[in-house]
């Protein structure tokens, strides 16, 4: 789900009757493409923020999803859009190359700041300035998603590491075979009656291939020499190993449609990586699992932060406005009701603290699967979006039989020629 906040400057030239005139206030608009219990949600921080003090007002006001990112480009670019977004990094660091968005660490308290979780302070800062353009406010990310009743015809158990996941998925693969009944019911079989199963795939190549770099000990870009650094051994030797799983037939390189949630349905996929944000897609019996980690690795696995980005149009009240209504909106009970209203976990240390937000993940077996103290992201920086393009074509390109140290070298060049 993408979701925005945006705020546009103005005045309120009140009066009461008789004559006398109210102070006039800042108004913030916040923008969105936010529907149902969100939309709500955000109405209502919206009027309590503006109730809570007597020099902004802040109004909501939903936005068309189609086409959203255009126009808030368009509009900001003309300096007539928002003064806040809640987005990625990757769209701060696009606006920043612009100069039009604010250094949040000059107008949000040390206290603040100091409650992001590890992983989302390292991406508010990895900006190549040393800047804070993004303020992270909740966190998704990727889970293993698995059908407990082909492992259980398989005799086996959830792997924690990848080179577990590699042999476990061979052993599905060779025992067990999927018989879909006329009324859609599958039966999970082992004497191969039925249709092959593969035992793992992945559904965002990108950050399957990024989680391997960065659990190995390695990094994925040097942005002091201005070069990609993951085309070594280690990642070939993990990479051999998922090349090999799918010659074998135990691997699916890719999905047979447009998700693999469809593939999952349809039985023929025991186990794989992609968003909690897929739960509602999966009608097939279905656990999560945290991702894997590499033995004596370090660990870590994708953070997918939104945050509060601040545009700078030059108007100092405008960024202290928005600037306060961040603080509000990041305060733990509002950050609390917030990731309810959207099913995501909290970046905040001080939300983490609270016993509801405890019981409400207690209820989630798949956001209890992600691990937000373990978490990052890909750095804030121009060459991201070619970084993250040639991570994709690498895993590609290594499914569909191309040598791995060739599809390594490539991966390294596309970066090079398009960062």
């Amino acid at each position: 789900m993408v979701f925005s906040l945006a705020a546009c400057s103005s005045s309120n030239n009140g009066g009461e009757e008789g004559g006398s005139e109210t102070a006039e206030k800042t108004k913030i608009t916040i923008w969105g493409t936010w529907t149902d219990a969100q939309y709500d949600a955000l109405v209502k921080y919206a009027e309590d923020f503006t109730a809570s003090q007597d020099k902004y007002e802040v109004v909501y006001e939903g936005q068309v999803y189609q086409g959203f990112s255009g126009t808030l480009q368009s509009a900001v670019t003309s300096k007539v859009g928002p003064d806040i977004v809640i987005d990625y990094a990757s769209t701060a660091a696009t606006y920043n190359e612009m100069g039009l968005v604010a250094d949040l660490s000059k107008y949000v308290s040390a206290d603040t700041i100091a409650q992001l979780t590890d992983g989302a302070l390292e991406e508010a800062t990895s900006f190549l300035d040393g800047g804070m353009y993004n303020f992270p406010v909740v966190l998704s990310g990727p889970v293993i998603w698995y059908n407990p009743d082909i492992l259980e015809a398989a005799g086996v158990s959830v792997p924690t590491t990848w080179k577990e996941m590699w042999e476990t998925a061979k052993k599905i693969s060779e025992t067990v075979t999927v018989v879909t009944g006329d009324d859609g019911s599958k039966t999970y079989v082992t004497d191969g009656s039925g249709q092959h199963v593969y035992g793992f795939a992945s559904d965002s190549h990108t950050d399957f291939a990024q989680t391997m770099i960065m659990q190995l000990g390695g990094d994925l870009y040097d942005t002091e020499a201005g070069v990609a650094t993951f085309n070594t051994d280690d990642v070939a030797e993990y990479l051999t190993d998922y090349q090999n799983g799918i010659l074998d037939g135990s691997l699916l390189s890719g999905a047979t449609t447009d998700y693999l949630s469809t593939d999952y349905n349809a039985g023929i996929v025991a186990m794989y990586f992609g968003s909690v944000a897929g739960e509602p897609y999966l009608s097939e019996t279905h656990k999560a699992a945290p991702v894997p980690g590499v033995e004596g690795g370090v660990a870590w696995t994708p953070a997918w932060n939104r945050g509060v980005l601040i545009f700078n149009y030059g108007d100092e009240e405008r960024i202290k406005g928005a600037a306060a209504f961040l603080e509000y909106f990041v305060s733990a009970e509002i950050n609390e009701d917030w990731c309810e209203k959207c099913n995501y976990q909290s970046c905040l240390k001080w939300t983490m603290a609270l016993d509801s937000y405890k019981t409400f993940l207690a209820g989630s077996e798949s956001l209890q699967a992600l691990s937000p103290e373990t978490a990052g992201a890909f750095p804030a920086i121009p060459a991201q979006s070619a970084i993250r393009t040639a991570l994709k074509n690498l895993i590609s390109s290594v499914g569909a039989g191309t040598d791995v140290h060739a599809a390594l070298s490539e991966a390294v060049q596309y970066i090079a020629d398009n960062k």
